[in-house]
């Protein structure tokens, strides 16, 4: 049985599976927490994706959350073919980091999917990973969105996915299939893995520094959205 908490960080998605402490929960996500609010202060997501992933992966560093992979992909679908965000982060994380991590976004995504169609923490969810420019007779999307599973090490895996669309933009954005054909430019995913430096972290006392600096807002910005046993 494997209890999942999942939980959207200032708009970022995240799953601990069970067996962390308290305590690492709640660096990870403080972690999180800060590396994004620090990125957002320098530049906005949606309108700079690239710039913004670049930010909170430089401050996640900071605060000793060391990248041991990164990984790219960029490619621009042809007509014919079809995007589905599940599919490719799935098979890209499989490839990888293997078969467990894979396992854990799958079940992340099943429970975004359900957060997505069922409740009012699905508009949170789709408020802070699309945007849409409403035009006569069609639309046009940006979707970025961000991932992360922490998993044994431990270890931070993340997915940060981009790209634009003329497609309209389901409810359930993470299982549609988009054409290829209303792809603007390329998909953009980089996936990565990040190590806590334990002695750096208690050593730096970082735990504290993060707590000092986050808003007293801090409860607002972390969203729980699933926590439920899985067979």
């Amino acid at each position: 049985m494997i209890k999942d908490d999942t939980c959207l960080v200032a708009g970022n998605l995240l799953l601990v599976a069970d067996g962390f402490s308290q305590q690492l929960r709640e660096d990870m996500i403080n972690s999180l927490l800060f590396s994004q609010l620090y990125a957002s202060a320098k530049v906005e997501k949606l309108k700079d994706a690239d710039r913004w992933y670049k930010e909170c992966a430089t401050a996640m560093e900071n605060v000793k959350w060391q990248r041991a992979v990164y990984r790219s992909k960029s490619f621009e679908p042809e007509d014919n073919a079809e995007f589905v965000v599940r599919d490719a982060v799935v098979s890209q994380v499989l490839s990888l980091f293997g078969v467990d991590q894979a396992e854990m976004f799958e079940r992340l995504i099943n429970c975004i999917g359900q957060s997505l169609v069922e409740g009012v923490n699905g508009l949170v969810v789709r408020e802070n990973a699309v945007t849409t420019l409403e035009f006569p007779g069609y639309d046009y999307s940006t979707i970025v969105l961000q991932m992360g599973v922490l998993g044994a090490g431990p270890a931070l895996y993340s997915v940060f996915v981009c790209f634009d669309a003329f497609n309209e933009v389901e409810i359930d954005f993470l299982n549609q299939r988009f054409s290829g054909k209303y792809i603007v430019g390329n998909v953009s995913l980089d996936f990565a893995k990040q190590l806590l430096d334990h002695k750096g972290f208690e050593r730096s006392r970082m735990r504290e520094k993060i707590i000092d600096i986050l808003p007293d807002s801090r409860d607002e910005l972390v969203l729980e959205l699933c926590l439920e046993d899985i067979d």
